[in-house]
């Protein structure tokens, strides 16, 4: 199937999880949406990759092979936001505030951990 697209990927886990890929506004996770500068840049530090016309794809965030912890195969850890602060530094300013719901809740699970 290859690693340009999702393809391989949603092959079996739109079956196991199917609201977080799906193509609409109500998506738990974005598919295939088109990266900006700070996030490509990111994709490339990672040393994974991006799909045609710059799309994010599975493999931009995953690695099937040396990938971080145990269930997600993740390019980076995501201890305190690492990974997901790469590509979403504007949200930088949530970590340690009120809304940082890892203050509140921290026995509790999110959708990206």
């Amino acid at each position: 199937m290859g690693v340009e697209s999702n393809q391989l990927c949603l092959t079996c886990h739109a079956e196991m999880r199917p609201g977080m890929f799906r193509d609409d506004a109500h998506s738990e996770h974005p598919l295939s949406p088109i990266v900006n500068a700070e996030q490509k840049a990111a994709v490339k530090d990672m040393n994974t990759r991006l799909g045609p016309n710059d799309q994010l794809i599975c493999l931009s965030c995953h690695k099937l092979h040396h990938g971080k912890g145990d269930r997600f195969l993740l390019a980076r850890e995501l201890k305190d936001g690492q990974m997901c602060m790469q590509c979403h530094s504007e949200k930088n300013t949530m970590l340690g505030s009120s809304h940082d719901l890892r203050q509140k809740f921290p026995n509790e699970r999110t959708g990206s951990a």
